[in-house]
């Protein structure tokens, strides 16, 4: 009977949090971070709560439990199905030469699945690869006789990024992974004018851009009997074909309506990453650099900023203790600890590359007889200078990941 009880509080916290993730599927955001360089978004890396808890630490440590949503070629779990969903909630507070205000951005931000076929998993996920949603209005000061004049700017949606690979071991201490890319997204900016004694000035410019291109990522693992472990990968450029309609009007009359395709397309860089671990008993220690070569990308036409390349160095640590279903609860926790620096892709208005730091701590929490698990990772860092970059930010995040497994096939043969 504790057996079944047991279960059946499991499943139920399971589709609890299930239902949270997904309500964060509608996701919101305000103010424009001033490091948005592409004008869509700052890009996001996270692969799982367990990365993002560990200082987004998570080449070099293969989890047999937390689906990668970045790349799932990269998994190299238990050989059963298992679904990965994430989500996150971030507050942002920017100062710059405007003056100081505060972003909230939380949204669900990606779901995985792992079949296995043999000894190869087939992995197949969606992530959000930027977000952008904004809106903000300003007033100028009134002249004369005249009233104040209103600017009001709106920004939303973003890019996804989609994977469908697959990874497989060769030998004992070797697994390789290769997967397929695709980015697809839609963005919609506007600015409008409005003039409250002369409303025929009234004047609205919107932008809509739709997004595909596609690519691959190349990742490999190795282990020794000492513990030690190492990673790579390599992902490919990917040039971004984009679809813009550009519509212009006064408050009676559209002036310019016209869709065409861009012809100086965005381009998402090469990468390369490696890193190396070493388990010591129960505690893992790991440190990884990643670079990315957007020097050598060509920049859209409407670009101000030059881009730069990024170099991104994390490092992190992790506690696992030993698992038992019997155990209290503040047993089975796993945790984790890391700190991370990343350069941005462009740099800012003085020629200077702007800076991120952060530090990261998470925990993770079994169930299912320790083959799922809860994931929570809290992130504090800086990113800029307001005096180098025009704009310093400091923000606060909390993401969450859910990734469960079972043997329902198994357990529907038995019961028949």
């Amino acid at each position: 009977m504790i057996r079944l009880n047991r279960i059946s509080i499991e499943h139920s916290v399971y589709v609890l949090l299930v239902i949270m993730l997904l309500l964060m599927t509608f996701s919101d955001a305000e103010c424009e971070s001033s490091f948005s360089a592409l004008g869509h978004g700052w890009m996001e890396g996270t692969s799982s709560a367990r990365s993002a808890g560990m200082g987004q630490l998570g080449l070099t440590l293969p989890d047999t439990v937390c689906l990668n949503i970045t790349n799932p070629a990269m998994w190299s779990g238990s050989a059963t199905a298992r679904l990965g969903l994430q989500g996150d909630v971030y507050r942002t507070y920017i100062d710059d030469n405007t003056g100081t205000d505060v972003s909230d951005q939380f949204g669900f931000t990606g779901i995985a699945m792992a079949i296995p076929i043999g000894k190869t998993f087939f992995g197949v996920s969606l992530s959000s690869f930027t977000r952008l949603n904004y809106k903000w209005e300003s007033t100028d000061i009134a002249a004369g006789d005249w009233s104040s004049t209103k600017e009001s700017f709106d920004g939303r949606g973003g890019l996804t990024l989609g994977n469908v690979g697959f990874s497989f071991p060769y030998g004992e201490r070797w697994r390789f992974g290769i997967s397929g890319r695709a980015i697809l997204g839609k963005t919609e900016q506007s600015w409008r004018i409005d003039f409250p004694d002369i409303a025929s000035n009234n004047a609205t410019r919107a932008f809509s851009d739709r997004y595909v291109g596609g690519g691959v990522s190349l990742s490999c693992h190795w282990n020794n009997q000492q513990n030690w472990s190492a990673g790579a990968m390599l992902i490919s450029p990917i040039s971004v074909f984009v679809e813009r309609q550009e519509l212009v009007k006064s408050e009676y009359t559209v002036l310019f309506d016209s869709t065409w395709d861009v012809d100086n397309n965005y381009e998402l860089p090469i990468g390369i990453a490696f890193g190396l671990a070493k388990r010591i008993s129960r505690d893992k220690f790991g440190a990884e650099v990643s670079w990315y070569g957007w020097d050598m990308v060509e920049e859209p036409t409407l670009l101000t900023k030059d881009f730069a390349n990024a170099l991104k160095i994390s490092t992190g640590w992790e506690h696992s203790p030993e698992y038992q279903p019997y155990y209290p609860l503040w047993e089975k926790l796993t945790w984790r600890g890391g700190l991370y620096m990343q350069q941005h892709y462009s740099k800012g208005n003085t020629d200077h590359q702007a800076l991120n730091y952060a530090m990261t701590f998470g925990f993770g929490l079994p169930y299912n007889d320790g083959k799922s698990r809860v994931d929570a990772a809290f992130e504090f860092g800086l990113r800029g200078s307001k005096d180098d970059d025009g704009a310093a930010e400091r923000y606060a995040g909390i993401t969450l990941s859910i990734n469960h497994s079972d043997l329902w096939f198994v357990q529907r043969r038995k019961q028949h």
